[in-house]
């Protein structure tokens, strides 16, 4: 539940250090599968791409550097796993999409919103409100549409990405442990693995600066 601003200091800090760079945002929403939603954010340029993928969006690029490896120069995954959902996980989303109405939804709630960030920031207003409000702004078709898709788990297919790989964590992060997220960096060949420190789940908007000098450092020196 992140619109594009979730990039917008990220990307200040990232020209900064790189220069003028070509951003094409992907998007969650046209699919009702992981598989689908990659292939419908598949771009119609030819060029190679760096594929960067965030949370469940670390699903989504995993999933087109396995359908389109010709076109994936190099790919980043941040704060995401290679476990599948539990039933419980999956039951809970499910539930919560059946109880929500369009009258009452006005983003991720304060609870689920804390939850994700560094329990030292838990008491910032403006991040929090920054969170909820891009929910918000989705709206409540989005969650619903979000809140179905089943994460299914692909540690038997990591294998398959070839690609320069760094895979990046969140020192704090309570939604996506780090071992969680290290066995990812573990399954996917020659990948590096980084870890932000005082940060929850939510990087890019809690350590944009520290995440866009980690991207841009590798990005300089691994291979093309």
């Amino acid at each position: 539940m992140t619109d594009n601003s979730l990039w917008d200091e990220v990307l200040v800090h990232l020209k900064k250090s790189m220069g003028a760079i070509h951003v094409i945002y992907g998007s969650l929403s046209p699919g009702d599968s992981i598989e689908a939603i990659a292939k419908n954010n598949i771009p119609e340029e030819s060029e190679k791409l760096i594929v960067i993928g965030f949370s469940m969006g670390g699903y989504v690029a995993r999933e087109l550097a396995r359908m389109v490896p010709e076109r994936v120069d190099k790919l980043i995954l941040i704060a995401t796993s290679a476990r599948a959902d539990t039933e419980e996980q999956r039951q809970q989303r499910l539930t919560a999409a059946k109880n929500m109405s369009a009258t009452n939804f006005r983003g991720l709630s304060q609870g689920a919103i804390k939850q994700s960030i560094a329990s030292s920031r838990e008491n910032d207003r403006d991040l929090v409100e920054q969170i909820r409000l891009m929910g918000a702004e989705l709206g409540k078709d989005i969650f619903v549409q979000q809140s179905g898709i089943h994460r299914k788990g692909d540690f038997d297919r990591l294998k398959d990405i070839q690609c320069p790989t760094l895979v990046i964590a969140g020192d704090g992060d309570r939604l996506r442990c780090l071992d969680e997220v290290r066995e990812l960096h573990q399954g996917i060949n020659g990948s590096e693995f980084s870890v932000i420190e005082q940060s929850g789940h939510m990087i890019p908007l809690e350590q944009a600066q520290v995440l866009a000098l980690v991207m841009s450092e590798w990005l300089v020196k691994s291979p093309n």
